[in-house]
């Protein structure tokens, strides 16, 4: 094990930054690997978490603001602030539910929602908005927050899944060998 550790402290512990190049590249035996494998998915939901997190709170201020302009605005404009609002809720959902799957309330009663129902709902909410605000109102790029958002959400989804599939990769590229 302190083997391992020497040959592979790069990615157990990434603030570490010694310069281990000049080790050779040892086989690992299968508890290593499995260790390895652990470590990295470990670190892949910590990150997941800080993203999501960091993702959430910029999703609830954009919607504060639009909250805060539909209090100061009237006819159409409010109606699309008003979606808007919504569609950056159900971004907030959509992400939560299928990264992390931390949604308490849905959790806990009868009505089960699928992450598909929350973004067909969403692009629905998004095609009314960008409806009202291309044909009805000047063009503002405000107007456009909600389906950026939208689709910085769609974008995370990928990565994170692109991620756990490399791992679940990694998991059946492991090798048979036992040290000595």
């Amino acid at each position: 094990m302190p083997e391992f550790k020497r040959n592979h402290g790069s990615v157990m512990d990434p603030d570490n930054h010694s310069d281990n190049d000049t080790c050779l590249m040892m086989p690992l035996d299968i508890d290593d690997q499995e260790e390895l494998i652990q470590q990295l998915e470990k670190g892949n939901t910590k990150r997941n978490h800080l993203y999501v997190n960091t993702l959430t709170g910029i999703y609830t201020i954009c919607g504060i603001s639009f909250l805060y302009q539909i209090r100061r605005s009237e006819g159409k404009k409010f109606w699309v602030f008003g979606l808007g609002c919504a569609s950056i809720a159900l971004s907030i959902m959509g992400v939560r539910h299928e990264i992390i799957n931390d949604f308490q309330v849905l959790m806990s009663s009868q009505f089960q929602v699928s992450h598909l129902v929350i973004q067909r709902f969403n692009v629905a909410i998004l095609a009314l908005v960008e409806w009202l605000a291309l044909t009805e109102l000047p063009l503002e790029i405000v107007f456009q927050v909600p389906l950026f958002l939208f689709v910085v959400s769609i974008l995370s989804k990928r990565w994170v899944r692109s991620m756990e599939s490399e791992i679940t990769g990694l998991r059946g590229m492991k090798y048979k060998y036992k040290s000595a």
